[in-house]
C-alpha cells in the first residue's frame, strides 16, 4: 500500500512528494516509511553543488644513474610505505633511449636482481617516444596492457 502527498518545505524553498510505503515487520506487525522523493529541476535555483576531492601522493626524487647498483633512490621511493614487502614492477621506458643507452636495459635486470629483495621485475617494456607518441602511436595503452598482463592492474587482456 503507498500513499502520496505534495508538501512545501521551507527549510530548501521547493515542493517534495513524500511517500509513504507500508513495511511489513516479521515480529513487529505492519510500520510505516516515509521516504522523500525529489521534484524534476525546474530552473537553476533548483541546482545543488556537490565536490569532493581526491589526494594524491608520491615521491619526487631527482637523481642521477638511477640504476647504478649503489644509488637506492629508486628502491627506497618504491618500499617507503612498506619496506619488508617485495614491490613488482614493470618499467615502460622511451624506444629512443634504449636506443640510445643500449645496455640500460641490463642496467635495470641487473639493478632489480641486486635489490631483489625489495623489487620484483615483471617486465620492461619499450614504449614509442618522441613525435611517433604524440602523432601515431601513443604509449598509454602499451603500458596498460602490458600492467595489466602482468596483473598490476585489472585483469589481463
Amino acid at each position: 500500500m503507498v500513499s502520496e502527498r505534495r508538501v512545501f518545505k521551507r527549510a530548501a524553498d521547493r515542493f517534495v512528494t513524500i511517500r509513504r510505503r507500508r513495511l511489513h515487520h516479521k515480529n513487529k506487525g505492519a510500520a510505516w516509511e516515509d521516504a522523500m522523493l525529489d521534484t524534476p529541476s525546474q530552473s537553476a535555483e533548483d541546482v545543488r553543488l556537490q565536490s569532493f576531492s581526491v589526494t594524491y601522493e608520491y615521491p619526487v626524487v631527482f637523481t642521477r644513474d638511477a640504476f647504478a647498483l649503489g644509488n637506492r633512490c629508486l628502491v627506497d621511493a618504491l618500499s617507503r610505505r612498506e619496506p619488508c614487502k617485495r614491490h613488482r614492477c614493470l618499467i615502460c621506458v622511451d624506444e629512443g633511449v634504449l636506443a640510445s643507452l643500449p645496455d640500460l636495459a641490463s642496467q635495470i635486470e641487473n639493478y632489480a636482481a641486486a635489490h631483489a629483495g625489495s623489487i620484483d621485475l615483471v617486465g620492461l617494456v619499450p614504449v614509442a617516444g618522441g613525435e611517433s607518441a604524440r602523432t601515431i602511436r601513443k604509449p598509454f595503452p602499451t603500458c596498460l596492457r602490458s600492467f595489466r598482463n602482468a596483473r598490476l592492474i585489472g585483469t589481463p587482456l
